[in-house]
């Protein structure tokens, strides 16, 4: 579908980025997008990405060899660039990833860009799982008086950092080539294993009769989560094998593989003859939806019986030698009557199996059909050509048609979880084609083809889904098969261009205090802003004032910073004031808001760098339930600030003010459960006085109105309080991005006292990948007003009434007292109505009675 009517140089490439340059790939795969541009190129172009790497050649035997999962293009409306997302597996090779830029046949390799991805941190595990030990299991000789027995292997597997997945072991006799293939996975891993380190069995059943032989381990395959592979074979299909040998520990132990089993034999002549052999269908549509074929078929061998451990494959073969095994499994087994008490060992032994073969196989010269694998207990095994079955009157050929007008769905090009364009692949389909969708909450769609032609569809704006979801094409009134589409989770969220900034802008404040703000030497009001202090003034109604001190002393074990302060009391006797602010927990909650999982700190180790900043490093195991541990660094810089100081954190100019404290906060990538979920940095902030007044306390939540687009808490005891300062922006994967700052008091159940006050504060952080740098400070205040002055302060029971509580009171009583003065007022003056009302009747009647 593509117009090759333009020319391009891929070496001309343009305006090369990443969503993120350096990233960690320890114990996660890792998902990113590439952005480019090509001058006069059109939009529907289509490029193609391919990782080379080192892993991409390990094993060329399984189909891992030369380049790695392609990715397309797709065109960025908003950032008109093209875009191609792409992942990096886990724990791959570190240093600049490796890949190619494919265009119509033209090669770019990513050395030549400007812009390089930088893979910082893995814990490279290239090879696949491994023997850590491995024991035999034997047997005695198998006899008449000891029947049958057990022998086999029980191997521990390996693989410390990726962990096993799967894996195939096949033994072979060296006798009467038997074959025995075991299939497992990290589910039959025996109790008390895992998939780190686990033991798993390889068994076989020797029953009488049978032959002197030797069991060997002939194959074996091991994958790890990430399909890395280690791989053993005593005949390798090519020269190219595995680096890794499962038997890596074993290698000086040739028989390590091997197990003798001693028999008492019988004697035959004959091997196993084939009675019966038929398929069900003479004639194949190979371009239809169904193309399954089943045979059946019945071998005997009525001397020495066939043994019921092995399975025959019916080969079906094609003009152009392509070759397909259907494996046959055991319906009936006869065994002959014994004779005079004499054990007889024959038997007749029904099979069938069935294959659905691929589309278009044996098309147009058709299908032979050949039978092999019976194998006598005494070792003599037989089977059937397709050229030996003709005579015998057996179903040897199946001839085959093709429609080609059959739609057929063969394979489609990955598709994330947010849904958009899907590409399927196949044949049969029309000029217009109708993609039929059913989703795994039952909703559906119908979605009608963009691109339609014999072997490729385009649907648009296919919906967002997690889930696999089933999907038919209907063209030329015909349906197709059905396909099942598993969305790959690539979990990119949408991320800002790095050149903005988020536009965060505090909500429109009044200005506040008596008197307003301050008054003219402690700030000013600016409009829809608030009050804007003079230093050293700060707070909301610039009645709070910074106190100079000198530096705190360093907390030799974590990054806590302790202020303390001599004050005064209404005595005149000095008491002291104690700060404490503290780095508590990391917590992940989810869209709800709910808590996933909480880490506590624990241990830090800590370096000074100058009298005033101090750098303190911690590494949290983050251990979920179900799932594999993970690490997370946590850095934290304290730095004191003497002087004010003007510093830029996410382009917000901040002022520092002097003895203040500055907390660098950096966390390295974290292990969400699900890109919805967000992190919490848990913060604590204490004040405390030893006075022996009664005093109050009061906390304050809210936004400064200096401009600086920050929120602040306050937490005072009586005239002195600890102002800490929340920028409502951070570094996020190297972005500026918002941050939310919220007060988690109601959650966290802090200490709420008149001589001692805490706040506990959440900085939200979005789902991210990479790190996150946070920048929150705090500094010790005088106030103006004390806190019994203010609503909402916890006062002590002994303690007078605080301001605010003693002006509602006074308000009270000043309305009672008018009410009751109102009151008498009217009864008085009602009263003296009445009676001038009633000398005025009394005086009207005399009247008219003189009349």
């Amino acid at each position: 579908y593509y117009n090759f009517y333009f020319i391009v140089d891929i070496y001309s490439i343009k305006s090369v980025s990443f969503l993120y340059n350096n990233i960690n790939i320890t114990n996660y795969r890792h998902y990113n997008i590439f952005y480019f541009n090509y001058d006069n190129i059109p939009k529907d172009t289509q490029f193609r990405m391919t990782h080379v790497g080192v892993e991409n050649n390990q094993n060329t035997i399984t189909n891992m060899g030369s380049m790695g999962p392609v990715f397309y293009s797709t065109y960025n409306e908003k950032k008109r660039l093209f875009q191609i997302e792409f992942y990096i597996e886990e724990n791959t090779n570190s240093g600049p990833y490796g890949f190619v830029l494919n265009f119509i046949g033209s090669n770019l390799f990513s050395s030549y860009l400007d812009t390089q991805l930088i893979i910082k941190n893995t814990k490279m595990d290239l090879q696949g799982p491994i023997f850590k030990t491995i024991t035999k299991i034997t047997s005695p000789k198998i006899d008449e008086n000891n029947i049958s027995g057990v022998i086999g292997w029980i191997m521990t597997i390996e693989d410390p950092i990726n962990g096993f997945k799967s894996g195939y072991v096949t033994v072979r006799g060296s006798e009467d080539s038997s074959v025995f293939n075991y299939t497992f996975t990290v589910n039959d891993v025996k109790a008390g294993g895992n998939q780190y380190s686990g033991d798993y069995e390889v068994k076989l059943i020797i029953s009488n009769p049978c032959i002197p032989q030797v069991y060997t381990i002939t194959e074996v395959t091991l994958f790890d989560r990430l399909d890395r592979i280690s791989y053993f074979s005593i005949s390798p299909p090519n020269e190219y094998t595995s680096l890794i040998n499962p038997f890596l520990y074993f290698l000086n132990d040739s028989n390590i593989n091997k197990i003798s089993v001693d028999c008492t034999p019988i004697y035959c002549t004959n091997p196993p003859d084939l009675f019966s052999f038929s398929a069900s269908t003479k004639q194949l549509e190979v371009g239809g939806l169904n193309r399954e074929i089943s045979f059946t078929f019945t071998a005997y061998d009525l001397q020495c019986g066939i043994r019921t451990d092995q399975y025959p494959i019916v080969y079906l073969i094609t003009t152009m030698n392509q070759v397909l095994e259907c494996k046959s499994n055991i319906t009936q087994v006869v065994v002959n009557p014994p004779v005079n008490d004499e054990p007889v060992y024959g038997n007749v032994v029904d099979y069938s199996c069935t294959i659905q073969v691929p589309f278009g196989f044996g098309y147009p010269g058709g299908i032979f059909i050949s039978v092999y694998g019976f194998i006598n207990n005494v070792g003599l095994f037989s089977g059937l050509s397709a050229y030996e079955m003709t005579p015998k009157d057996f179903d040897y050929y199946i001839s085959t048609t093709f429609n080609e007008n059959n739609p057929n769905l063969v394979t489609y090009y990955r598709i994330t979880e947010r849904g958009g364009d899907l590409w399927l692949f196949g044949s049969g389909f029309g000029a217009t084609s109708t993609a039929f969708i059913t989703f795994d909450d039952g909703s559906k769609s119908v979605v009608q083809a963009s691109i339609s032609n014999s072997t490729v569809i385009k649907l648009l704006n296919v919906k967002a889904t997690f889930k696999p979801y089933k999907l038919y094409i209907k063209t030329n009134s015909l349906q197709s098969n059905i396909m099942t589409i598993e969305p790959t989770i690539f979990n990119i969220v949408d991320v800002p261009d790095p050149t903005e900034t988020p536009p965060l802008t505090n909500k429109p404040q009044y200005c506040i205090g008596s008197p307003v703000c301050g008054g003219p030497s402690n700030g000013k009001c600016v409009e829809n802003q608030g009050c804007v202090c003079f230093s050293p003034w700060i707070g909301n109604d610039c009645s709070s004032q910074i106190i100079i001190i000198d530096p705190p002393t360093a907390n030799k074990t974590d990054p806590t910073t302790n202020i303390t302060l001599p004050g005064t009391n209404n005595n005149n006797s000095t008491v002291t004031y104690k700060s404490l602010i503290t780095l508590v927990s990391i917590r992940e909650v989810n869209i709800l808001g709910d808590m996933v999982y909480e880490k506590p700190f624990e241990k830090w180790t800590v370096k000074q760098l100058d009298d005033t900043t101090f750098i303190y490093n911690t590494t949290l195991e983050i251990t979920k339930k179900d799932k594999k541990s993970t690490t997370t660094n946590v850095k934290v810089t304290l730095k004191w600030f003497t002087n004010e100081t003007n510093v830029t954190f996410a382009n917000e100019q901040l002022i520092m003010n002097p003895s203040s404290m500055k907390y660098t906060i950096e966390i390295s990538d974290y292990s969400f459960d699900d890109s919805l979920s967000q992190l919490q940095l848990i913060m604590s902030a204490l004040i405390q006085s030893n006075t022996t007044d009664d005093i109050c306390s009061v906390r304050e939540f809210g936004e400064t109105t200096s401009g600086d687009n920050s929120n602040y808490v306050k937490i005072q005891i009586d005239n002195h309080s600890l102002y800490g300062r929340f920028i409502r922006r951070g570094f996020i994967d190297s972005t500026i991005r918002s941050v939310t700052n919220i007060l988690l008091d109601k959650y966290m159940k802090p200490i709420s006292g008149t001589k001692e006050l805490q706040s506990y504060i959440g900085i939200q952080i979005p789902y991210y990948r990479e790190s996150i740098i946070l920048d929150p400070d705090f500094s010790v205040l005088i106030d103006s007003n004390s806190a019994s002055s203010k609503s909402g302060s916890i006062c002590s029971n002994k303690s007078k009434l605080s301001g605010p509580k003693i002006a509602g009171i006074v308000i009270g009583c000043v309305a009672f007292v008018a009410i009751i003065l109102v009151i008498i007022t009217y009864h008085f003056i009602k009263k003296r109505s009445e009676e001038k009302f009633i000398s005025s009747v009394n005086k009207k009647a005399r009247e008219m009675k003189e009349l």
